[in-house]
């Protein structure tokens, strides 16, 4: 599993959790967020280390 998987991991329990999204809505939600960083990464040519700090996104990595 790759560290920007695992991070788009704990986005669906989060929005379950605040009655922000329907189950179904979440996955959609959690699979957007993923292929949003993976491109941001790509498109940089930068490492997820170097991406997510701009993106407004800390604390820990996997």
């Amino acid at each position: 599993m790759d560290k920007i998987h695992a991070i788009a991991e704990t986005y669906r329990p989060f929005l379950l959790a605040k009655r922000f999204a329907t189950t179904k809505t979440a996955a959609y939600m959690q699979s957007w967020v993923e292929q949003f960083l993976h491109s941001a990464c790509d498109y940089r040519g930068e490492s997820f280390e170097q991406v997510l700090p701009r993106f407004g996104i800390k604390g820990k990595t996997p």
